[in-house]
């Protein structure tokens, strides 16, 4: 699939959900839209793709400028894919919605989302839900979206946020 994609000039929209994509060939298929100015929509969810692979999506995210919703929910991605996630991020002005719910990203990622989305203005939904984020994350979240005027969705669903952080919000 990679080498195709590599050579594609058409198709915009991807689905490998629930593929058995793996870390390699998440590497593979990263790498291959690195430089794609056709697609758009890309979903890599359910397969367990882990740090190594949500880190070569998260560097994908720092080169493919057409690529506007990504959805890495089920990979079991922790913080440090959190970490590069929202570093590329901040310097990507293409991607609008970005779905990493069902994963393992508990506050401290939650917190470099939350920094990432003080200065990216293109995100208009992001879905955090099913995580391990707790009321310290939600928090976080929550004061750092006070001044974002771009961002229309947050899910933060079946995550432990509390009081606290219904107070913020």
């Amino acid at each position: 699939v990679s080498d195709a994609l590599a050579l594609n000039n058409t198709i915009a929209s991807l689905d490998l959900s629930n593929t058995w994509l793996g870390v390699e060939g998440a590497q593979c298929v990263a790498k291959s839209l690195e430089d794609n100015v056709t697609m758009i929509y890309l979903d890599v969810s359910d397969n367990r793709l882990g740090l190594h692979g949500g880190l070569a999506m998260s560097e994908l995210l720092k080169s493919n400028d057409t690529l506007q919703d990504m959805c890495l929910a089920g990979n079991k991605l922790c913080d440090r894919v959190a970490d590069a996630m929202a570093a590329a991020l901040r310097k990507n002005e293409a991607l609008t919605r970005l779905d990493v719910s069902h994963n393992e990203l508990q506050d401290r990622g939650a917190q470099r989302i939350g920094e990432m989305l003080l200065s990216n203005t293109c995100l208009k939904d992001v879905d955090l839900s099913w995580n391990r984020i707790t009321g310290k994350g939600g928090v976080a979240l929550a004061e750092m979206i006070e001044n974002n005027k771009s961002l229309h969705v947050l899910d933060l669903g079946w995550n432990s946020v509390g009081d606290e952080c219904g107070k913020h919000l």
